[in-house]
């Protein structure tokens, strides 16, 4: 079992670590950038940014309430969507946190470099080594170093707009739009990787104490504070500096502090700027290094990686990994360049989140139960959604392409590492199955509802039809005349099916027509008596509940049933891999059809790698086996050969109309749904496992 880590991180110290993972880059080094993009619009940029980011914002505080556990957005995803998008959005969310992380450190160098000599490279390696340290000792010390941090700074900042604001020029603000619309929203999606932190804090979930109130209350109301913060910021700094001396300034606070106080305010300026690179990037380390933790634990990344150190309480290889990276990052690569790059991948990860929440929403699983749940659903995700995927398309090919590889990356390491060994299961299939069987609930209701069904019965050879008459004319409802005999076989067979337009063709198989079935028209849906003939019938037994053939199946249980008095079985295989909401939730479908059919029913889920086993032990006890065929002329495959030879009851073969029915649709039900022996299984002739 994996281990649990513990909750020791209170309302204040999560509040903190979720400012600290904004406040660092995003005030001191990218508001001189932003400033050559849009010009004095970025004041207005940064707080369209933050609106972008609200609706995954409100998605994560909900669903970190029903799932406190480490890992954040990748675990949310990957629940939803499933594993291989689960792995994209782990593996990208948490190269970019450290990609930020080391950016940040980087980023330090240039405040330092404002008031001592100290070798860049040498002091970011020195403090990267510093915080790995912290973070091994413990997430308690760590937080509270960051919380402290995080007060300086917010402290420092208010009184950097309270005295500055007394300084500003109107006439530095004019033109306000100098590129205009589209320059605006390239500024947007230039900052829009200062607010990436704030859903982060979702990944110390398992960590933090009463997480139903302390998530939500954490992540939105650091997301509100900093939506006033930056615009507040960048106002006093466009309103005190020359625009020729902002525009591409990587140390902007300490240059706009210039115009206001004296110089040895700005030394405590560039020293807080230290403190708030420095917090950023540990609050990236914090919450990355609970990525790989995650990950590990969904069969993701190797299992050494949930390990959890005895005295810190924290994922100690986890936390060594991430920091190696960390350091890597800053002493090889062009961070900042990368940190822009992960900006893409940060709106396309927030777009998922979106999507995951509508997944679980519309899906109703069981087990999902938020204490908070997001105003404006499904509206607000839908936006969120839409938005930012129209922000990626402002952050230019290079930015685009890099978040493409971190997909291509994720995806590799899926196909090599984790398609065997993944949790497959997710809201999505979860959303999907119940879609499905709602509408088999649906549709079994409109077709018990229809008493005028024409149904043709084909004779055999032997003429001995009473056993197919007795399933054909309670399948006619109150139309017992409009139940008529074809000859069989007969030349002239599709000529009558065709004058007689039936909705239904009943016939009886013996073992030396054991292929007549072939000859049945593929466009009508068709019944074959298979094996012995049923005397009195006292319970039936469908087999495979939930696939897209079932709706003929229960109403032919049903007609029956009600005709001979008899009960139902609704029985469904599964691999036992499977897990148990898909269990849970094919039991509560069967209840579904119990209360909707009217006759006496029972459900069976059966769990067996021997599908065969399976079935000849669901209906030993039963006078008739309801079955799915195969899709098209063919009804047998080898698979229902042997079933016909092992299982001791009547069959009643299964195969519906050709329609032109949207393929979507039917994929769906036959991947999601369909159990072992659904329609589609049968007519590949296996038993896949679902």
């Amino acid at each position: 079992m994996a281990a649990q880590l513990k909750r020791r991180l209170g309302l204040y110290a999560v509040f903190t670590v979720s400012i600290g993972a904004m406040i660092g880059s995003g005030i001191f080094v990218l508001p001189g950038l932003a400033f050559e993009v849009g010009g004095a619009s970025m004041i207005l940029a940064y707080f369209i940014a933050g609106l972008i980011v609200f609706p995954a914002a409100l998605a994560q505080s909900e669903m970190s309430t029903a799932m406190p556990r480490a890992g954040g957005a990748y675990l949310y995803i990957d629940m939803a969507m499933g594993p291989m998008m689960g792995t994209i959005a782990g593996l990208g969310v948490w190269f970019s946190l450290v990609f930020k992380s080391a950016f940040a450190l980087q980023g330090l160098g240039l405040y330092v470099g404002l008031f001592t000599d100290i070798d860049v490279l040498t002091l970011g390696l020195a403090i990267g080594v510093a915080l790995l340290v912290l973070n091994l000792i413990g997430i308690k010390e760590s937080g509270r170093i960051q919380a402290i941090l995080v007060s300086t700074v917010l402290v420092l900042l208010l009184l950097f707009v309270g005295g500055g604001a007394t300084f500003v020029e109107s006439s530095f603000y004019h033109p306000f739009f100098p590129t205009g619309f589209s320059g605006l929203m390239a500024t947007a999606a230039l900052v829009f990787v200062s607010y990436a932190g704030v859903t982060k804090v979702a990944s110390l979930a398992e960590e933090v104490s009463n997480p139903a109130r302390t998530l939500p209350t954490a992540i939105l109301t650091s997301l509100l504070i900093m939506m006033f913060v930056y615009p507040m910021v960048t106002y006093v700094m466009v309103g005190v500096t020359p625009a020729d001396v902002l525009a591409g300034d990587l140390t902007p606070l300490a240059t706009a502090s210039e115009y206001i106080f004296p110089s040895w305010v700005v030394t405590i300026v560039a020293i807080v700027g230290v403190l708030a690179l420095a917090s950023m990037a540990n609050a990236g380390l914090l919450a990355s290094s609970r990525y790989p933790f995650a990950m590990a634990r969904r069969k993701l990344a190797p299992s050494m990686f949930t390990k959890v150190g005895a005295k810190s309480g924290t994922p100690t290889l986890s936390v060594i990994l991430t920091g190696a990276v960390l350091l890597a990052l800053v002493a090889f690569f062009p961070v900042f360049e990368l940190a822009k790059l992960a900006s893409a991948f940060q709106a396309l990860v927030l777009a998922m989140i979106c999507v995951a929440q509508i997944a679980f929403r519309s899906s109703k699983l069981w087990w999902y139960r938020p204490k908070f749940e997001a105003p404006g659903y499904p509206v607000v995700p839908a936006i969120g959604i839409l938005a930012c995927l129209l922000l990626i398309t402002q952050l230019g090919a290079s930015s685009i392409l890099g978040a493409l590889g971190i997909i291509l990356f994720g995806l590799f390491w899926y196909a090599v590492y984790g398609r065997s060994r993944a949790i497959k299961e997710s809201a999505f299939r979860e959303s999907v199955r119940q879609q499905g069987m709602s509408r088999i609930l649906q549709l079994v209701t409109e077709e018990l509802a229809d008493d005028h069904r024409k149904v043709a019965v084909v004779s055999s050879r032997e003429g001995n039809d009473a056993s197919t008459l007795g399933i054909a004319r309670p399948m006619a409802g109150t139309a017992e005349n409009e139940v008529v005999r074809l000859l069989d076989p007969d030349a002239d067979l599709a000529a009558k099916i065709a004058e007689y337009d039936p909705d239904l063709l009943i016939s009886s198989v013996t073992n030396r027509e054991i292929h007549q079935g072939e000859h049945l028209p593929a466009d009508r849906d068709v019944a074959l008596l298979t094996g012995r003939q049923p005397g009195k019938i006292n319970k039936i037994a469908v087999l495979g509940s939930g696939g897209p053939f079932d709706v003929l199946k229960i109403s032919l249980a049903v007609k029956i049933a009600e005709s001979e008095g008899a009960s139902i079985r609704f029985v469904h295989v599964l691999d036992p891999s499977v897990s148990r909401t898909q269990v849970r939730a094919l039991e509560k479908f069967h209840a579904d059809l119990g209360e909707l059919v009217g006759v006496q029913s029972e459900s069976m889920v059966i769990e067996s790698m021997d599908l065969l086993v399976a079935l000849t032990q669901a209906v030993e006890d039963t006078d008739l086996a309801i079955i799915g065929a195969t899709k098209g002329r063919h009804f047998f495959t080898d698979l229902i050969d042997r079933i016909v030879a092992r299982v001791e009851a009547p069959i009643l073969l299964v195969r519906v109309a050709d329609r032109d029915e949207p393929t979507s649709v039917r994929g769906l039900f036959d991947r999601y749904i369909g159990g072992r022996m659904g329609g589609a299984d049968a007519q590949h002739g296996s038993s896949p496992k679902t």
